[in-house]
């Protein structure tokens, strides 16, 4: 999944291997900033510890349940439920797709909008026309609408759903802006709009199908203060906090937005719905940043558990750095570091006047 400061590729280069040596010891783990999930699957899969999890956005809550809700691969019964629900969305998308093939070209562009505009449809209504086209958008409404009842199987779908979306969007990355359909950018859209969603979607299922937690656990919408109120002795906290100025709702509206699958309305170059349905984190705040890590460090030690945190060592644009929480951390821990080089997205970034991805040392605090 195309994720923001994702950390796939860390737990590949040193974080792994320091979280499974923390939770060996640990009596639960905690990871409230859960973002794409990477940390929360590997720690469930890894470790026979209860993983507790959370974020302020649905999409990343929906992506930890996929796995933490079952302690087995998908059973062929339960397979066969989901294909079911698959081949009914199909059935339902051929009275609704337009047959017009299509062209790079605006013409194309504006058609798509014109199709897409007064649909019945959540995400085809606020979405047709511009980060997808007109019949993929019309496919994951039906494949939402179309998602099995059981709660363990839902989240499995759901989840496959959110991944094809992120895969299929005409957008640079994230979601805070499509591509504009001029030059470059009409290509790009044409480009991921010949992406079938189904294709992507069955994927992302027999990739989830197959991974599950060895314990059951548990993803919640809450903020991390929340999720940390039920913190107690020798538990392992992971935290992996904001280190935009700008809040991340605005660069995953997409994704929340088919998560919920409600009706929405939506404005602006980036189809945003309004910003009272967009969370907002105290983290992006330049104001309450420092303010924020500071109670989650004062929580945490008060409970006497440790924890592991990332972030980028140099300057981010909400004001704190990872040497400058590195400080504010020696007040309540003893604190041993590591450093890892890599790299991390701009926000999309174009590579012209903007590069996509910068070169970034990321600074990781073992605080205990």
């Amino acid at each position: 999944m195309k994720y923001m400061g994702s950390k796939t590729t860390m737990l590949k280069n040193g974080l792994g291997a320091l979280l499974l040596s923390q939770a060996e010891t640990a009596n639960r783990v905690f990871d409230p900033f859960c973002g794409s999930a990477a940390v929360t699957w590997f720690i469930a899969q890894k470790t026979s510890k209860t993983v507790f999890a959370g974020d302020l956005q649905k999409y990343s809550v929906d992506l930890a349940n996929s796995v933490l809700l079952r302690t087995a691969p998908l059973s062929q019964v339960q397979h066969r439920k989901i294909t079911l629900c698959i081949s009914e969305a199909k059935k339902n998308y051929f009275y609704l797709y337009n047959k017009t093939h299509l062209t790079q070209s605006v013409e194309c562009v504006d058609y798509n909008i014109k199709l897409s505009i007064n649909s019945p449809f959540n995400i085809t209504r606020a979405y047709g026309g511009y980060y997808l086209s007109y019949n993929q958008a019309i496919m994951i409404d039906m494949l939402l609408n179309n998602l099995p009842d059981d709660e363990d199987l839902k989240s499995i779908m759901l989840s496959a759903i959110i991944e094809a979306t992120s895969q299929c969007v005409a957008a640079p990355g994230h979601t805070a802006q499509p591509f504009k359909p001029r030059n470059k950018g009409l290509k790009a859209i044409m480009e991921a709009w010949r992406r079938d969603p189904i294709i992507y979607t069955e994927r992302a299922i027999n990739k989830l199908s197959l991974i599950h937690a060895k314990q059951v656990g548990e993803a919640s919408i809450t903020d991390a203060n929340h999720l940390l109120k039920n913190l107690e002795e020798n538990d392992l906290v992971f935290l992996d906090p904001p280190y935009s100025g700008v809040h991340y709702s605005r660069f995953y509206h997409v994704l929340e937005s088919v998560a919920r699958n409600e009706p929405i309305e939506v404005s602006g170059t980036g189809r945003y719905p309004s910003p009272s349905h967009r969370p907002k984190s105290d983290f992006s705040l330049r104001s309450k940043s420092s303010d924020a890590i500071e109670n989650i460090f004062a929580t945490i030690s008060e409970r006497k558990a440790k924890a592991i945190i990332t972030y980028p060592a140099e300057g981010t644009s909400n004001g704190l750095s990872g040497l400058g929480i590195k400080e504010i951390a020696r007040k309540y821990f003893n604190v041993k570091k590591e450093l890892v080089k890599g790299r991390f997205s701009t926000l999309g970034g174009n590579n012209l006047n903007r590069p996509a991805r910068l070169l970034s040392t990321e600074l990781i605090l073992l605080l205990e």
